[in-house]
Parts: structure tokens; sequence; C-alpha cells
């Protein structure tokens, strides 16, 4: 989310004439990196011997642009149809149509405003700002 917000991030993209669409998980997504790779400053770091060391201190979100195979219209109209499973797309931001649906596990927003109020974490939005009142 902060890179949307960040001023380069529109300039970059306005030679394409729009902006990717984001896709968000509802739920927190997790990086491993191999034990050994890297040194921990934090020792209490969740740690797996299969996976690692967790490393994912920010919401996840993927940039998306099928352009010009699949157009950011068409996409959407595919996800709004239920074409493509797992996920959910909504023109009301404060709707957690996700956590009602266990099948549904991301979302895919043509901006940051309507990534679910869950996964903001700028902006005094997210789990951040919720805990701090």
């Amino acid at each position: 989310e902060y890179v949307t917000t960040a001023s380069y991030y529109a300039k970059r993209f306005a030679k394409h004439g729009e902006l990717p669409l984001l896709m968000c998980p509802y739920k927190r997504y997790h990086f491993w990196s191999p034990v050994g790779l890297r040194q921990s400053a934090n020792k209490q770091a969740h740690r797996s011997p299969e996976l690692g060391i967790r490393c994912s201190p920010f919401v996840s979100l993927w940039y998306i642009s099928l352009e010009p195979v699949v157009s950011h219209d068409k996409l959407v109209k595919r996800v709004t149809k239920g074409l493509l499973q797992g996920l959910d797309v909504v023109s009301d931001p404060s709707v957690e149509l996700g956590s009602k649906d266990a099948d549904v596990r991301c979302r895919l927003c043509r901006s940051a405003a309507e990534l679910p109020e869950c996964r903001r974490a700028f902006n005094g939005k997210g789990k951040k700002a919720k805990k701090e009142k």
C-alpha cells in the first residue's frame, strides 16, 4: 500500500495510461528466508527448520497487469462473475466479502482505496491503528 501512495507510483505508469490492478490476500502472507542466509536481529522471529525465518514485515500486494492480452475491465468482470476462483472484487471497500467466504482468499482492487479494511497498514487504517484506539 505504501508504494501506491508514493509520488513516483502514478508517474511510473502514466505512459501506459492505467495503473496496475492490486491483488491483496485477506490473511497475512508470510515470506521465509533460509536459515543462515542473513543475520536476524530479532531473536524472537518465527523459525521453521523446513522454511527458515519468517521475514514479512509488510502487508503483501501483488501488482497485476495482463494488458494488452486481457484488459483490466475484462479481468475484473471475470472475477465479478465468479470465473476466477479464490478472488473477489467489490465497489464498496468496507464490505469484507472474503471474511465470510472460505473459498475467497484475495481481493482484486483497482486502487488502494478498495483494499479490505483488515489489510490496510498506512493512513491510520488496519490492525495497527485499531489496536492503538
